[in-house]
């Protein structure tokens, strides 16, 4: 069964299967890790997880944001954490947290573009 659904699919529309198996199994194992680290206090790594895709809430979000020494630390990890939100309510949250939405990437991409 699998290798004729596989040989109906064209490649593209296979890599992106696998492309969002992958960001979904990503998300999961990254929300379970930020619940785990914000458990200990550990908000630096809390941070990296929400950039790997976790869920994060609007009280866990908060405490992230607090735990930033710099203004300049959080507003970069916010912009970055914009362009990745995948939904309205994250990214609302987002800007209720200063994120900008006009910031660009590396690549000049801002989060409007995404």
């Amino acid at each position: 069964y699998f290798e004729t659904v596989i040989h109906q699919l064209e490649t593209q529309e296979l890599e992106k299967i696998f492309s969002d198996f992958d960001r979904y199994m990503k998300s999961l194992l990254s929300t379970t890790v930020l619940q785990l680290v914000l458990a200990r206090g550990d908000c630096a790594s809390a941070a990296k997880c929400c950039l790997h895709g976790a869920h994060v809430g609007s009280e866990q979000l908060a405490e992230i944001c607090k735990s930033f020494s710099e203004e300049t630390e959080k507003t970069e990890w916010l912009n970055s954490l914009l362009m990745l939100a995948s939904s309205a309510t994250l990214a609302q949250q987002l800007l209720q947290h200063n994120a900008d939405v006009t910031a660009a990437d590396h690549a000049g991409e801002s989060a409007l573009m995404c």
